[in-house]
């Protein structure tokens, strides 16, 4: 007998939201801080974060020598305004921000590790493992104010597209036509008089008509036979051989020209 048919594959699981963008690196160095306030921002825990220094006094509103806490929009800010950046929780127990002039390290901090919808974790900054010092807040609760920065400060932003022409502004010329001559102007109907048609080797009326012909090549020495084939040319052609020029090169009968004297 056939083997029974296999189950239908799973269904797939439902749409989850994408993981969280990881966080911006500060907005100054560490190297750009230090030499904004030498003797500050160092990097106090270099065997587990090399990359990062981490401050609670030099530059910071509240400082940590202050009695005040602040909220954690209020932390981000101070942060931002100061070129830096909230620590990480594992940052704030790695000791990053452990300042050695601050009385308040055994309190607890604002960090930037969520824990869940407007709630971020606050780590004591002193140096000890997270289980047993962290604690998960709202958003809008008070805590004490670390700030941490980078090695490598944060890349400018990307350049956004030009701006357009202003309204009313003439349109910038192609670089193709730089430098081009102006297109000459349509051409229109002339009155022309009878010294002009002559010239032109040709009878018509005034205004545009039909293209004006090359003048008839003279002085060059015919055969009888040349001759011949001209003559029957103008007389199958006498729109495009003018009366006046024919009989100014026909010749006669003696074989000189009409027109020579």
């Amino acid at each position: 007998s056939p083997p029974p048919p296999l189950p239908p594959p799973p269904a797939p699981p439902p749409n989850s939201p994408p993981p969280p963008s990881p966080p911006s690196p500060s907005t100054s160095s560490c190297f750009a801080l230090r030499e904004a306030a030498p003797g500050t921002w160092p990097i106090r825990a270099p065997e587990s974060f090399p990359y990062s220094c981490g401050e609670g006094d030099a530059g910071l509103a509240p400082s940590c020598l202050d009695s005040g806490r602040v909220t954690f929009a209020e932390a981000t800010d101070a942060c931002a305004a100061a070129g830096a950046r909230l620590c990480s929780a594992f940052e704030l127990a790695a000791g990053v921000a452990q300042d050695p002039d601050c009385p308040d390290n055994d309190q607890l901090a604002w960090s930037r590790s969520a824990c869940g919808p407007g709630l971020y974790y606050t780590v004591k900054a002193q140096n000890d493992t997270v289980a047993s010092i962290d604690e998960c807040r709202s958003e809008g609760d008070r805590a004490r104010l670390r700030c941490c920065a980078d090695i490598l400060e944060s890349p400018p932003p990307p350049p956004g597209p030009p701006p357009g022409p202003q309204p009313g502004a003439a349109l910038p010329t192609p670089a193709s036509q730089a430098g081009a001559r102006p297109a000459p102007p349509a051409e229109t109907s002339v009155d022309l008089d009878e010294t002009d048609l002559a010239n032109l080797g040709g009878e018509g009326q005034s205004g545009a008509g039909p293209a004006a012909q090359p003048p008839l090549e003279t002085g060059v020495d015919l055969s009888a036979e040349d001759l011949a084939n001209l003559n029957a040319a103008e007389d199958a052609a006498p729109d495009y051989y003018p009366a006046a020029r024919r009989e100014a090169v026909r010749p006669d009968a003696d074989g000189s020209a009409a027109g020579d004297a």
